[in-house]
């Protein structure tokens, strides 16, 4: 048994090294599909000429195919890429003006199907442009790779590059349901008006049908080559970056859903310059630029950019043989064969028996709180209290990825009253039954994420809970990403709130995020609940320094622009602020606590980044109030424990004092499969102290707990 376990092992690792050493820079095929996916479910599509969403989900054959298009040429299986350069003018805004007037010019409406396909692939690809943007940060600073390479990779972009791109398609498949991907069998690429269109675009015929068709071809087959080799792929990418693990969806700039509400923005953008023209509008090379009479996007980046990220397709035995192709008069169609066909349903049929393997059994809820909208995220953030003032406690949920058609991750708040008996023990769906619904129409921008995180407070001190509720992403069209909180008096009343917040607060830096983490408790020790506010990604005197904002409640009138405490974090992507709580102790008085995740140790005396530096192993600052003074911390001693994560204080046996725990969720385990070391990658862990040694300033360890498989980041959430 013992031997068979250790073949299998080995075995996996040759699979892995095989795959990896043909692989240079991969484009993130599925990723792209997925951002497209998403921007397309919520988008508003209906202009005077029809409903351009209507069209999309008709043609997903050429939608879809269009998403990766502009990666076609790069490969150098793809004519030993001798094409190269075609598919770096393909990322580009001019490239899209010549498509959009090759349209307006040849194909006047009304259109005829493959118009309509024509039309739909350029949307795939305008959505693939804009989202390589904020993902490579072309043009832009601190985007997704620029920051995991800061995180995770000792400030080198070059080596996150090398593991982000491929390895987000890699999370992406083995992480979501990507049915409407594996379920189209065909696609359309309209090879002869991409044809006229290059002829345009150079002035000559350097491309033909015949070539754009055999090098999509390829890519066709890499979208098959990636899900044949996920199952094996999966553990290899998830253990370099810790960052991209926990971050790909969800990082303001870059992330999965960032990108997806840019593209919907750029598609607005596009439709407008096909139905009215080019003429009024500033195209410079960026696409994230293009202004076409929006103040608020004048400004143009001046520094030159180049894409030049490309990949070696994962073929996994695949050859154009597996292909069937079907010319038509301005396009071809390609289609799985049978064989291939059958490969892909028995992949599918192996991930999924072993995922109904690995379910241990559950308990079963005794009620289910949902909503029946795709993305919406409910249960990003959870809260209690009473916040109708009928002396019970309430349920307060956030849904910041909750989408409107025309908004995407628009945001809402839930709350389900609580009564004697509790909260209600029965199934609800919420968008319907939700005793208060919060919306945040009228201040928050689009996209801004309302409801990403939760406080209870008093901030008028009339001893009658208020709500804040933060939408961290309010101002991303602008590209500020400056964030607000919104604060209703209590008590709230039954029903739909679409009234403007009692108060309002933002921050004026850009990339601030204000409010990614909200906590409420009396800082100053009044009897009077105060807002605590995060922001992570702030840059508090650098890039990603982090700043923590204190907001102290008082009678009369509040001065929304004054904040009663700063505190920006010492080091550049330490992520000060990503945890924040106010804790009542036992011994020890009411403790602010603050977690910086990312901090790390540094080699060199001014903390540029370095190879020795260990990297994230974080750190928590616990002030004592209400003086604000430093009075503890404690920093991880091994890289990627992002200690301070999460933490909390409580007294969970009762004849002892408070106890104070700490996650560590990203930290690897040591463990052992069947007799054999095994080391599980992050399988997280908490720390706990007790309160009253650190009072006699001893930091001795009561004990520890760890999580029990690769991948568990146990501790990402700690409660006493």
């Amino acid at each position: 048994m013992k031997c068979s376990v250790y073949m299998l092992m080995v075995t996996e690792c040759i699979f892995v090294l095989l795959l990896c050493s043909s692989l240079i820079h991969s484009c993130g095929l599925t990723t792209h599909t997925e951002i497209a996916h998403r921007a397309l479910e919520y988008f508003n599509g209906k202009t005077k000429r029809g409903d351009y969403k209507t069209m999309m989900v008709k043609h997903q054959d050429a939608f879809q195919a269009g998403n990766p298009y502009p990666d076609t040429f790069f490969d150098s299986l793809c004519f030993k890429g001798r094409y190269h350069d075609i598919s770096e003018d393909t990322h580009w805004a001019p490239f899209l003006n010549v498509t959009i007037n090759y349209i307006r010019q040849k194909y006047p409406y009304p259109w005829d199907q493959d118009t309509e396909k024509l039309i739909v692939f350029m949307l795939g690809f305008v959505s693939h442009q804009i989202a390589d943007i904020t993902w490579h940060s072309l043009g832009i600073d601190q985007g997704f790779l620029e920051t995991m390479g800061k995180i995770d990779f000792h400030g080198s972009y070059g080596d996150a590059h090398n593991v982000g791109d491929f390895g987000g398609d890699i999370l992406n498949l083995f992480e979501i349901k990507l049915q409407y991907i594996h379920s189209l069998e065909n696609w359309y690429v309209p090879t002869f008006d991409l044809q006229n269109i290059y002829k345009i675009y150079y002035g000559d015929g350097r491309m033909t049908a015949d070539t754009i068709l055999e090098c999509s071809v390829l890519m066709f087959l890499a979208r098959a080559g990636e899900k044949l080799a996920v199952s094996k792929l999966f553990p290899t990418y998830a253990e370099k970056s810790p960052f991209m693990l926990s971050m790909l969806n969800d990082f303001f700039l870059g992330g999965i859903d960032d990108m997806a509400a840019w593209t919907d923005n750029l598609w607005h953008t596009t439709l407008y310059m096909l139905e009215n023209g080019t003429e009024s509008c500033q195209i410079p090379k960026n696409p994230l630029y293009i202004n076409c009479g929006n103040t608020s996007k004048s400004f143009l980046d001046k520094r030159k950019v180049k894409n030049g990220f490309f990949s070696k397709p994962l073929m996994h035995g695949l050859s154009p043989k597996d292909v069937l192709v079907r010319k038509s008069k301005r396009g071809a169609y390609l289609t799985l064969g049978m064989e291939l066909k059958k490969r892909l349903r028995l992949a599918t049929r192996k991930i999924s028996d072993s995922t109904i393997r690995a379910q241990p059994k559950q308990v079963q809820p005794k009620a289910v709180y949902r909503v029946n909208s795709t993305y919406a995220r409910l249960g990003w953030s959870l809260l209690n209290g009473d916040v109708n003032h009928d002396g019970y406690e309430d349920l307060i949920m956030g849904s910041p990825g909750y989408s409107v058609e025309g908004n995407y991750q628009a945001g809402r708040v839930y709350i389900v009253l609580g009564g004697p008996n509790g909260l209600p023990k029965k199934d609800l769906d919420l968008n319907k039954e939700a005793n208060i619904t919060i919306e945040c129409p009228a201040l928050c921008g689009r996209h801004s994420r309302f409801g990403s995180a939760l406080a209870v407070v008093d901030l008028n001190a009339d001893g009658i809970n208020d709500l804040a509720v933060s939408a961290p992403s309010d101002l991303t069209d602008s590209l500020k990403y400056s964030g607000s909180v919104h604060v209703y008096y209590g008590p709230l009343k039954v029903g739909i709130v679409l009234q403007d917040p009692s108060a309002n607060y933002s921050c004026q830096e850009t990339y601030c995020n204000f409010g990614w983490t909200l906590s409420g408790g009396d800082v100053n020790s009044d009897g009077f609940a105060d807002l605590v506010i995060g922001s992570p990604f702030a840059p508090g005197g650098g890039e990603q320094r982090g700043k923590v904002t204190v907001i102290l409640a008082k009678k009369g009138k509040i001065d929304s622009g004054k904040f009663d405490w700063v505190q920006n974090g010492e080091q550049d992507y330490s992520w000060f602020g990503y945890s924040v709580a106010v804790k009542k102790t036992s011994l020890a008085g009411n403790w602010l606590m603050i977690g910086a995740p990312t901090f790390r140790k540094c080699a060199l005396a001014n903390c540029s980044f370095n190879a020795k530096d260990k990297q994230s192993v974080g750190k928590l600052y616990i002030y004592v109030l209400p003086t604000y003074k430093l009075t503890y911390s404690f920093i991880g001693s091994e890289e990627h424990a992002k200690l301070g994560s999460s933490f909390s204080v409580g007294a969970p046996f009762e004849k002892y004092t408070d106890m104070l725990a700490i996650g560590i969720p990203d930290i690897d385990v040591q463990g052992s499969v069947v007799g054999y070391s095994v080391p599980f990658h992050q399988a997280g862990g908490v720390l706990v102290y007790n309160v009253s040694n650190l009072l006699r300033d001893y930091k001795r360890l009561v004990t520890s707990f760890s999580g029990d498989r690769r991948f568990d980041r146990f501790g990402v959430t700690v409660k006493i």
